[in-house]
């Protein structure tokens, strides 16, 4: 399993560090794709400018990158911006 880098929101990354904490014995792969599992209903409407200013780096496998690629194309928003709303609405259900 390959891994590589992509960055999300610095409100997603607090969300998801309080996540880890919570499950700590949740491996950061498994995580990753439970938040890819969440839905986003984000439109191009949603879209920000330069919303990598300021994002922090995760680790990723490419596979799940593929995916986030996927999922991210009908939104017309970043992949940071998509990766970061499933970030928060993860954390929202699981209450963190």
């Amino acid at each position: 399993m390959r891994h590589t880098v992509t960055r999300i929101l610095p409100e997603a990354y607090s969300r998801l560090a309080a996540i880890k904490d919570k499950y700590p014995a949740m491996s950061h792969t498994a995580l990753v794709g439970e938040i890819l599992k969440e839905h986003t209903a984000l439109t191009p409407f949603d879209a920000i400018k330069d919303v990598a200013e300021g994002s922090k780096a995760i680790r990723i496998t490419v596979e799940q990158l593929d995916e986030l690629r996927t999922q991210t194309k009908g939104t017309g928003c970043s992949m940071i911006q998509v990766l970061s709303d499933k970030v928060c609405k993860l954390a929202d259900k699981l209450g963190v």
